[in-house]
């Protein structure tokens, strides 16, 4: 007898933990695939003319990441580098003649495509301080690309 209220799959994992654990791992396992086939897609950097955008000077570019931001309907190039972010977001204005968005302290927006915070193609860029990437980079560039119908 259950000493809790379940409902719908809880109760069914309640009752049966294995099948939950079955069902988690496929469901890892799809995903995987499904991240595998992604970052094979993704191997190579992007172009410019793709991007829509200039490269910045000496940076990384993280398959590995961009294709992990990119499942579903939209599509993101992460590209590291040692610079700040400031001077990051200089070169863009520079280049594309454009003010960047300061979101929060220290991180910046250009539209590419559409309006912030949310364009449909549009450049960010943010510190590297919540240790998600190798902390010899600075500053993470995101090429963002929002699926429309």
């Amino acid at each position: 007898r259950l000493s809790r209220t379940v409902s719908g799959a809880g109760l069914l994992c309640a009752w049966a933990p294995a099948l939950c654990q079955e069902s988690d791992s496929a469901a890892d396992r799809d995903h995987e695939k499904a991240l595998a086939a992604k970052i094979k897609e993704m191997a190579k950097p992007p172009t410019e003319a793709q991007l829509g955008a200039p490269l910045y000077p000496g940076s990384f570019y993280d398959a590995r990441n961009s294709a992990g931001m990119s499942l579903g309907d939209n599509t993101a190039y992460l590209f590291m580098t040692t610079d700040a972010a400031a001077k990051v977001a200089d070169f863009y204005a520079k280049k594309l003649k454009q003010q960047p968005s300061e979101l929060v302290k220290g991180s910046f927006m250009i539209a590419l495509k559409g309006k912030p915070p949310f364009p449909e193609k549009g450049i960010t860029i943010e510190p590297n301080k919540h240790g998600m990437f190798d902390p010899k980079y600075k500053t993470v560039i995101t090429c963002r690309f929002m699926k429309t119908d």
